[in-house]
């Protein structure tokens, strides 16, 4: 039995998935092809290029035009959503931006037939769900992403970030078919996972959501502060006149990791805030023809 609070969730989740849908115009789920064996859709004029074998000759005949048959195939793809759960995510609204985002596209992959699957990692692989598309799916997905037993936390036993690991999880469980695979995350991660994702880019077809507050680009002069490190839990005291410094390590990293998203081929959505992830979405699904 669902809560409420999680029940709200999902509706609102399903809507946000609905609105993606149809601000892609999509329409039905299906990829039209020209061939046989699949599910009929219509008839409709002949274009130069079209297979003959398919040309309605009765209806030609009957309208004085020449009509071909046109057919649908379900796409039946495999979509691994990746999402990290480390203790740095309970920062600010980040940890909200990353679970709405992983749910939304659950949600549009499932609308879609298409086979879901989760993974839950910080610095290891906390969770698994195997992608399918059977009645339940959908349920222990959203489960997973809002349960309290996995929600960023520094009393939870994984706190720390290997996107490295997480990875190497998928490349071991995916085989050779070929997967979707949205990686969300802060990438705050000391380690290096370059390898790691240059050998899933040319495997599969990965995508990354970079989830940042505005605060941790821009950081405030507040004099000294205590700041805690969400994932060892050291907590140091810092004089934010000194932030300059932060600011420019930050943002290097930041172009570094841009570089490398640029070098292996996989595409980047930076998402700061909810306001902006069903257009951003709309977006990518755009520009990449995903549906």
């Amino acid at each position: 039995m669902l809560s409420d609070k999680l029940s709200a969730q999902i509706q609102l989740i399903q809507l946000r998935a609905k609105k993606v849908l149809s601000g892609n115009l999509i329409g039905d789920y299906h990829t039209v092809l020209k061939g046989a064996g699949f599910e009929f859709d219509q008839v409709r004029e002949y274009d130069p290029g079209d297979d003959t074998r398919f040309i309605d000759w009765k209806s030609s005949a009957r309208t004085g035009r020449l009509l071909t048959k046109q057919y649908l195939d379900e796409r039946n793809r495999t979509i691994i959503v990746m999402l990290d759960i480390s203790s740095s995510n309970q920062f600010g609204n980040k940890w909200a931006n990353l679970s709405q985002a992983a749910a939304l596209l659950a949600a549009v992959a499932n609308y879609s037939k298409d086979h879901v699957g989760l993974l839950l990692f910080a610095d290891t692989v906390v969770h698994y769900l195997p992608p399918n598309k059977w009645a339940q799916q959908m349920a222990l997905i959203y489960q997973a992403i809002f349960s309290d037993k996995f929600k960023p936390s520094l009393n939870n036993k994984n706190t720390g970030t290997d996107i490295g690991v997480a990875l190497n999880y998928i490349a071991k469980n995916l085989g050779r078919e070929k997967t979707i695979c949205f990686l969300i995350s802060d990438f705050i991660d000391s380690k290096d996972f370059s390898q790691q994702l240059r050998w899933i880019a040319q495997q599969h077809d990965l995508i990354a959501i970079r989830c940042l507050e505005q605060q941790e680009l821009e950081l405030p002069n507040l004099g000294l502060i205590a700041l805690e490190d969400p994932e060892t839990g050291i907590i140091l005291e810092l004089d934010t006149a000194r932030f300059q410094a932060l600011e420019i390590c930050i943002k290097q990293r930041i172009v570094a990791q841009e570089k490398l998203f640029r070098a292996t081929g996989v595409d980047l959505l930076n998402l700061y805030n909810q306001a902006q992830l069903v257009e951003l979405l709309i977006k990518l699904f755009q520009q990449r023809m995903l549906y």
